[in-house]
């Protein structure tokens, strides 16, 4: 994209290909984009890609990604409305630890 169009990539088009790459069910692959990105990833990141692992279910590194999603300084109201869904789906799932120490979080985040 730089090279061939002299734009630099934003976060926005980052997390287009997440989001995208995620869907298709290529969450490793998606992770991987996460890591080699030049700007620390935001809720909206991290929104996608537990999207994409809620869908496949991927819930060990979906799991990763509410942990990692809720660290966000500032989590848009879009990716709150995924977080609490997310963090139900893990409830219902079983994975406890995971759902409450993200609704916890959320309760806590509204707070402020």
């Amino acid at each position: 994209m730089s090279k061939v169009y002299g734009i630099a990539p934003l976060i926005e088009h980052y997390g287009c290909m997440i989001d995208l790459v995620a869907r298709a069910g290529l969450i490793k692959e998606a992770g991987i984009l996460i890591n080699v990105m030049p700007m620390k990833p935001d809720g909206a990141i991290w929104s996608s890609l537990l999207n994409g692992c809620l869908i496949h279910g991927h819930l060990e590194i979906g799991g990763e990604a509410l942990c990692l999603g809720k660290s966000s300084k500032k989590l848009e109201r879009a990716a709150y409305a995924k977080y609490k869904v997310a963090a139900g789906k893990y409830r219902r799932f079983k994975v406890f630890e995971v759902g409450d120490e993200v609704m916890v979080y959320l309760f806590l985040a509204r707070q402020d």
